[in-house]
């Protein structure tokens, strides 16, 4: 029975080792001596190399088939999610294209019921604005499985209603509709409360008919866990954040007319006649603009970036948009690359959590913040920092773009995209779907 046993581990071993090797092999980085193309086309075949020989391994194994889309899943995502549809959902891009009536559902739950969810940054701290919006579609989803009218309250340093709509979901409730109903209010904006998100029973925890919750984190993985709604996430089984992020996302906001106006009048007019728009979203945290922050990244490495940018110097081919947080990185950028520019959107460059009172000078660098995000969700190419801001940036892009991290002098592929996306498509391709 003991040599029995020592066989099944001995098997167990080396059927497991050649796939974390497979899946740990070595991510190609940029360098100024690697070209865009080899530097692609040395990742997109690891991965897919990975990708494929996951497939072929033991696709009878009910865990393979969920997370690599074999065997019986290995059918159309239209088939697929069709079948995840439920009573209790909201959904991804695929789950409302094969269920027309998905979205009228959220939408209908959305403005009935007496009682509420109201996400809520009005004073404290609240995070960035990257971090807030996790936060925004992270209390929408606690909205939706304890079946309350999901609201918003985003007034720190200035009103998000002047820069953002409600789309397809009316958040901006009228405060005499909760003004005389039983209260509570909780901010979980320290990691030790993701366990509660994790395993609370939401209908027994929140006792108010109104709620406000005030969170900066993706608690998107954490109330997918939780047992108490297993049947309401059913929907969720398949779906990563990133897809979850951009539908959420666009369902609650549209820009407003000046943002709508500046990405019509210079952003559009410049990717015309098969023109490319390649972006860097730089981050470098505590400087001068920004003393109150940690630091993300050295001046000294932001070198790499324009080694990277520098290659697309063709003015007919090419035009460049480059998002930081450095009033310095903002000029030097505006010298290098003085003839692609394709905009410098007025406004001092702002953490809108540094800034408690709002003035006019404080709500246009708001309304920047919010700008240099839409512009960057219409890149071709895209260089994000490790920031909520440009990573929220990539999940909302569309199309096939090339979209890359830039950490401590290195630029990679981001995982964003290429490592979350590798097993959430059946017809995966190295490029986002």
């Amino acid at each position: 029975m003991a040599c029995l046993k020592q066989i099944f581990v001995g098997c167990v071993v080396l059927t497991s080792v050649p796939l974390l090797l497979l899946y740990f092999e070595q991510i190609p980085s940029f360098h100024p001596k690697t070209t865009i193309s080899k530097f692609m086309s040395k990742y997109q075949a690891i991965k897919m190399n990975w990708f494929v020989k996951s497939q072929a391994v033991n696709t009878s194994s009910s865990t393979n088939q969920v997370l690599f889309h074999t065997s019986s899943t290995n059918q159309s995502r239209e088939a697929h999610f069709k079948s995840l549809i439920d009573e209790n959902k909201v959904s991804n891009t695929t789950l409302l294209k094969t269920n027309a009536n998905a979205k009228e559902r959220i939408k209908a739950k959305s403005k009935t019921g007496k009682k509420y969810l109201i996400y809520y940054c009005s004073r404290g701290f609240c995070g960035g604005f990257g971090d807030r919006q996790a936060g925004i579609v992270s209390v929408f989803l606690l909205a939706n499985i304890t079946k309350r009218k999901f609201g918003l309250i985003f007034s720190k340093p200035c009103n998000i209603r002047q820069y953002l709509y409600p789309n397809e979901v009316q958040w901006d409730i009228p405060s005499k509709e909760y003004s005389k109903l039983n209260k509570q209010f909780f901010t979980f904006t320290k990691r030790k409360y993701l366990n509660i998100v994790e395993t609370s029973n939401f209908d027994e925890l929140f006792k108010g008919d109104a709620i406000f919750l005030k969170t900066n984190y993706i608690m998107f993985d954490y109330i997918k866990r939780n047992t108490n709604y297993k049947s309401q996430l059913k929907w969720l089984q398949n779906v990563t954040y990133s897809q979850y992020f951009a539908e959420i996302y666009r369902l609650l906001f549209k820009p407003n007319d000046y943002i709508t106006r500046t990405l019509e009048e210079t952003v559009k007019p410049s990717k015309t006649n098969g023109t490319m728009l390649i972006c860097a979203q730089i981050r470098i945290g505590r400087n001068p603009s920004m003393p109150g922050d940690k630091r993300r990244n050295s001046r000294k490495s932001v070198e790499i970036v324009w080694d990277f940018l520098h290659r697309y110097n063709d003015t007919r081919l090419y035009r460049i948009f480059v998002s930081t947080d450095s009033e310095s990185v903002r000029k030097e950028s505006q010298q290098l690359f003085a003839n692609q520019s394709v905009m410098n959107p007025p406004g001092k460059i702002v953490h809108i959590d540094f800034t408690h009172k709002a003035s006019p000078s404080v709500c246009q660098g708001m309304q920047k913040v919010i700008l240099d995000q839409y512009v960057l969700m219409h890149c071709d190419v895209l260089v994000h920092s490790r920031s909520a801001f440009g990573e929220n940036a990539a999940r909302l892009m569309k199309g096939k773009s090339e979209i890359y991290v830039f950490k401590e002098g290195v630029i990679s592929p981001s995982d964003i995209v290429y490592r979350k996306y590798a097993y959430s498509f059946t017809n995966w391709t190295g490029a986002p779907q």
